[in-house]
């Protein structure tokens, strides 16, 4: 657009393209923090007690010694993360988006309004990437540690195999025609399966989209929801779902009902699915109760301590550039795997 001094020009606004801030669903899986200065971050699984009754004896002879419980410790190796933008000179002499359109403040408040942008940027990457592991931790049990940079490597929480589940043929969810498809059974035994394994009680189910749809159209929920029949305790929302990034749907048979569609852009700028909208997660959020690791922070200006987010800045001075870094070590770790991920539709 060229602009001539002789004419008038309003500037209206700026249009930006918004991207929804990080939702911190997952994350509410993981309360608890710690930090650590070591290379590794060590926890302590002690073995679950046994649910065997007590032996009868004779009050004439001695008690039974019982089986100790033991432990085993997990160990791992935070990941590092640190977002890098250069502060571009050039740019700094041109106006920003939004400002008078012969420019209104100098090159200096722009480089301070850039330097902010950056750094906000940078934490909400973090906080991304962040919800990306808390997700991938409670939906599979395990992430992969990737990079451009960086070797794979597989962070498993050696959740057992059975609680990854795939619905196939008339299991699914989809398939009301020939009655072996039953939702309501699915969840009942999906939770039993956690209870039994882990003493911790099923407390919400996370449905994809399409999931979603499947579940509510199949003829035995709405049996659920038939208000005629007595002792059924089931309440969801049939209505439209007009933001449904992360949305309370209601409950059936005790379960909160959410579903979920948030996403992310991958690496190659593809927009990626959270969790896949065909499936289900059942969670325990007791049973899970992750904790959120940081590690030092390899910078001697942070004094190598641990933190959330470590972010600085610096200067070359031939030429003349600037740059602004933000620096963290996480790693999301679930006490327990109490949660199961199923394949519905």
């Amino acid at each position: 657009m060229s602009l001539d001094t002789y004419e008038t020009h309003d500037l209206l606004g700026v249009i930006n393209t918004v991207k929804p801030d990080v939702s911190k669903y997952w994350s509410q899986f993981f309360p608890g923090e710690l930090t650590s200065t070591n290379q590794y971050i060590d926890f302590d699984e002690v073995s679950a007690g046994p649910r065997a009754l007590a032996p009868f004896v004779s009050p004439l002879v001695q008690g039974r010694v019982q089986k100790d419980r033991g432990y085993s410790t997990k160990r791992f190796e935070p990941a590092y993360v640190k977002p890098k933008d250069i502060v571009d000179p050039t740019k700094l002499i041109k106006r920003r988006a939004g400002e008078a359109l012969l420019g209104s403040i100098t090159p200096q408040a722009r480089r301070d309004a850039q330097m902010s942008q950056y750094m906000r940027e940078h934490r909400e990457k973090i906080d991304r990437r962040i919800e990306w592991m808390c997700a991938q931790a409670v939906i599979l049990g395990s992430y992969t540690v990737a990079g451009q940079d960086y070797p794979s490597v597989d962070v498993s929480f050696n959740r057992p195999a059975g609680q990854t589940v795939t619905l196939t043929g008339t299991a699914l969810w989809t398939d009301i025609t020939t009655g072996v498809s039953n939702p309501v059974a699915n969840l009942q035994t999906w939770a039993q399966l956690i209870h039994s394994t882990y003493g911790y009680v099923v407390d919400r189910v996370t449905m994809g989209g399409t999931a979603l749809t499947g579940f509510m159209a199949h003829p035995l929920v709405k049996d659920q929801l038939d208000t005629r029949y007595a002792g059924i305790a089931a309440n969801l929302n049939r209505g439209p779902l007009l933001d449904n990034n992360a949305k309370l749907i209601g409950i059936i048979n005790g379960l909160e009902v959410w579903v979920y569609s948030d996403v992310y852009d991958a690496d190659d700028g593809t927009v990626t699915q959270m969790m896949a909208q065909d499936s289900v997660v059942l969670t325990a959020a007791a049973g899970i109760d992750g904790v959120q690791c940081f590690g030092a922070i390899m910078d001697a200006e942070a004094g190598y301590q641990p933190l959330r987010y470590f972010p600085k800045n610096w200067r070359n001075q031939d030429p003349s550039v600037e740059y602004v870094m933000t620096q963290s070590a996480p790693l999301m770790v679930p006490k327990r795997t109490a949660s199961l991920k199923a394949k519905v539709v």
